[in-house]
This record gives structure tokens, C-alpha cells and sequence, in this order.
């Protein structure tokens, strides 16, 4: 394994990250400064220059990247971007202890929206902007963005894509690798831009617009505004997000496969839409019954409400425009129970995904056939498609490391006095990478009352849920360093 050569693309990773810091430069420089232009150009330069060195330092290396390589690039990469991202905050003088930039910044990368500030409106345009662009870069995933002007990696590419790329299923939509990845981003910008478009057109200004529409698609759910998007009060706005959530919780290569190859029948017949969007109207349904019958609301705001609640939980967005901590406890539940589940495999929302509960029912299903047919030949079948034994395996392993760091993570909260419900949530939220859970970490509360190490803890949590966890432990293992 070359040092120097994962060191190179390192480089090429801080470097794009320290030009993205140019822009809310300039949006500093639109608002008159408000006191953060020496930080986020100090910022920029930083991190501009300490990946132009990396990449200097490995210039000589020759070859493409092998798939341990990939594998490690990707974990650093999302690393040194948390590290990197937390400069603008700290600089600033925003939030100036490190801990706690930290946790914003990994959440911002990892589109998660846990948030420690009580107040984001009081941030500086430039720096509220920087913190918000952070869901921008995270929810399409800066690698994907190296990988277009990176022609040096070659096969090693494809590592380095499925390593990042989200969901069970990463495959190339053309042949060529970088082609696939340009079709990817054409869909996130286009449905950045008509997000944005509408919001200002719905009564948003620009500046809340373009923010907003970044935390809508990718999943992320910062917000400008210290009560998020409750605080506009307009249901236009309410509905228009709604319907990007849910846009952004679509796997993207349907949009290919419909707008491209027109072939709408392959986009129906996928069993993951179905199940996808029959669990949203299901959940929106009941939470919506249970908002009439037990809070007496009209029916208007019961399904706005609740429809909202339910795209911005499951897509793992995390927006609010009520406080679900007042709702029944049922209806609080299944909040929780979707951030698990989570959007499309291929989309940029986070959980576990759809596709992999309709695996675990359709395993289920198997299960229980064999035991009243023992001699009966009965393959697990999902979506038109049989499941081999080693894609069962991938499946149930990452449920497992799912819930067994979901598990350490809630004790260890609940040891350190955090009230259980609060525990369970917040874990959740994290490495669902979903945002708000429950009680003070609800969607009117934060984090900003834990202790630095319960905060290290979620931000670890982050970045194991956004690389779906064997990403990560596979570096960290010993074979790995093995040669």
C-alpha cells in the first residue's frame, strides 16, 4: 500500500475543499463581511495549501489505486474533511470549542443535521452559508466530485466508488466510470436548482433559499433558522419540501432510467420504490389519524404535518416544522422506527435503507417456509431478483453492526444520565445520520448539553452510519495493515 499515493488524492480532496471554502467567502463579501472574512479566508488558504503539498509530495507515484487503498482514502478523506470543515467555526470565534466544531462539522459532512448551536440564526451569513454548503459537498460525497477530475485513478476508481457510494448496490450506469459519476451529480444540481428555485419563489430570500435547498437534497436538514422551517409558517414552503425529501430519498439512477432510456415501467416495477413509498404513505396515514383523533387538529394540518414529519424522517433529512416531542408516543415511535429504515439505497438519504428491510422480510419470509417445508426449494426473492447466500450474509452483517454499535452507543448515554428515550433517539439519529431524536435532542432542542465525550461518541457514530460501517472497520481492522 502506497502512502504517498493515497496522500496524493488526500491532497486533491483538501484542495477542492479548500476552493468550496471560496464560497461563502463571497457570500461574506454580499452581506458585508459581519466580521468573518479574515477567518474563512485564513480557512481556504489552510486547507487549499495543505492538500496543494500532499499533492506535490506524491506526484512521483506511479499507478492506479488498489482496493486497500480506496478503502483508506475514503475513511481519511471523510476524516480530514471534519477536521478541515471545523476551521471557518473555530477561526470565526462561532463555536471555539473544538469539540463541539467537530460534531457540526462531521455532521454537516455526513448530512446527519445534529446540531450543538441554540442559535443558528446568530452565525455570520458567511459562516451560517459555510456550515449549511458543508450538507452541498457531504451529500454527493467529495469523493464522487475528485473522482471527475481525477483520470489518474483509473480501475481503481471503481474501489474508490463503491467503497464511497451508499446502499448494498454501487454499479456503474456507463461503461466509463467518470461518465457514471457526471449523470450522478447532473441530478443532484438539477434538483438543487429547482428546489432553491422554488423556495424563493414560495417567499424564502435567496440567502434561505440556496441554504435550504441544500439541506432538502442532501438529506441533511441544517437550517438558517433557530426553529427550522416552522419559523416561515407558510404551507407552500412546507409542501415543497416535502416533496424534494422524498425526490432526494429516490435511488438516482431512476432518474437516469427514466429521463434518459424514457423506460417508466422499470422505474414502477422496482420493488424498492414500492416499498419505499408505500411505508411513507402508511406512516403518514397513521400519524395522521392519531393527530386528529387524539390532538383534535384539522385534517389540512394533520396531513401537512404529518407528511412532513414522516419525508423528513425517513428520507433522514431532519427539517421540523412541529415539535413531535408533544405528539402521541406512538406517533414519536415510528418517527423513530423510519429513521432506522431510511431512504433508497443510491440516494442521499441515510439509515439502513429500504432495500434492506425488504431483504430482511424477504430472508424472514425463507425462514419460515423452510420450517414448515423442510424439503422445499425456496430462494429468498426481493424486488424480482433472487438473493444469493453471500448478499444475505452482507445484509445481516451490517444489521448487526448496526445494532451492536447502536446498542454500546445507548448504554454508554444512558450511563452518563441521559434519559433513556433521549439515549435511544439520539443514537439513532446519528448513525442514521437523521438529525433531531427525542426530548432535548428533539426537533426544537440540540446536543449542545452533552459532555465532550458523549459528543465524540455521536460524531464517531456519523461517520460509522454515512460509510456504512465497513468502510470504516475494515481500516481499522489488523488483517487490513497485513501484507
Amino acid at each position: 500500500m502506497k502512502v504517498l499515493r493515497i496522500g496524493r488524492l488526500l491532497g486533491w480532496v483538501l484542495f477542492c475543499l479548500g476552493v468550496a471554502m471560496l464560497i461563502p467567502l463571497a457570500i461574506s463579501f454580499c452581506y458585508h463581511g459581519e466580521g468573518d472574512r479574515v477567518a474563512l479566508l485564513g480557512s481556504a488558504l489552510i486547507t487549499a495549501g495543505t492538500g496543494a503539498a500532499a499533492v506535490l509530495a506524491g506526484r512521483r507515484v506511479q499507478g492506479e489505486m488498489t482496493v486497500r487503498e480506496s478503502f483508506a482514502a475514503v475513511t481519511l478523506s471523510w476524516l480530514l474533511m471534519a477536521l478541515f470543515g471545523t476551521l471557518p467555526f473555530v477561526l470565526s470565534g462561532q463555536v471555539p470549542a473544538f469539540t463541539d466544531a467537530l460534531f457540526e462539522s462531521m455532521s454537516g459532512f455526513t448530512t446527519t443535521g445534529s446540531s450543538i448551536l441554540t442559535q443558528p440564526s446568530a452565525l455570520s451569513r458567511g459562516v451560517g452559508f459555510w456550515r449549511c454548503f458543508t450538507h452541498f459537498v457531504g451529500g454527493f460525497g467529495i469523493v464522487l466530485f475528485a473522482l471527475v477530475i481525477l483520470p489518474m485513478m483509473g480501475a481503481g476508481g471503481m474501489s474508490l466508488f463503491r467503497a464511497e457510494a451508499a446502499g448494498p448496490i454501487a454499479e456503474k450506469l456507463t461503461p466509463r466510470l467518470k461518465d457514471t459519476v457526471r449523470i450522478l451529480l447532473i441530478v443532484y444540481l438539477s434538483l438543487n436548482v429547482a428546489c432553491a428555485a422554488l423556495l424563493w419563489l414560495f417567499g424564502m430570500d435567496l440567502y434561505d433559499a440556496v441554504a435550504h435547498s441544500f439541506g432538502t437534497i442532501a438529506t441533511g436538514g441544517f437550517s438558517t433558522r433557530d426553529t427550522s422551517i416552522a419559523t416561515f409558517a407558510s404551507p407552500a414552503i412546507e409542501w415543497v419540501i416535502t416533496v424534494f425529501m422524498l425526490l432526494s430519498g429516490i435511488n438516482f439512477t431512476l432518474y437516469y432510467i427514466l429521463v434518459r432510456k424514457r423506460d417508466w415501467r422499470a422505474v414502477l416495477r422496482d420493488g424498492e420504490l414500492r416499498l419505499f413509498l408505500g411505508l411513507f404513505v402508511a406512516a403518514t396515514v397513521l400519524i395522521g389519524i392519531l393527530l386528529i383523533g387524539e390532538l383534535g387538529w384539522e385534517w389540512s394540518r394533520a396531513l401537512r404535518a404529518s407528511a412532513f414529519q414522516v419525508a423528513s424522517l425517513f428520507t433522514t433529512a431532519g427539517f421540523a416544522t412541529e415539535d413531535y416531542n408533544l405528539w402521541p408516543s406512538f406517533a414519536g415511535l415510528t418517527l423513530v422506527g423510519l429513521m432506522v429504515v431510511g431512504g433508497m439505497a443510491g440516494s442521499t438519504s441515510g439509515g439502513l435503507k429500504t432495500i434492506r428491510l425488504g431483504m430482511v422480510l424477504a430472508i424472514l419470509r425463507k425462514v419460515l417456509r423452510r420450517t414448515l417445508q423442510p424439503q422445499a426449494i425456496s430462494p429468498a426473492r426481493f424486488g424480482g431478483r433472487t438473493l444469493g447466500n453471500e448478499l444475505i450474509l452482507d445484509v445481516m452483517a451490517l444489521v448487526g453492526f448496526y445494532f451492536c454499535f447502536w446498542g454500546i452507543s445507548t448504554l454508554y448515554l444512558a450511563w452518563q444520565g441521559c434519559a433513556f428515550d433521549e439515549a435511544v433517539a439520539g443514537v439513532t439519529a446519528c448513525l442514521s445520520n437523521a438529525g433531531p431524536g427525542l426530548g432535548r435532542m428533539g426537533p426544537m432542542g440540540n446536543y449542545a448539553h452533552l459532555g465532550a465525550d458523549i459528543k465524540l461518541l455521536l460524531t464517531a457514530d456519523m461517520l460509522l452510519g454515512r460509510l456504512e460501517f465497513l468502510t470504516v472497520l475494515v481500516v481499522f481492522s489488523r488483517h487490513f495493515w497485513r501484507r
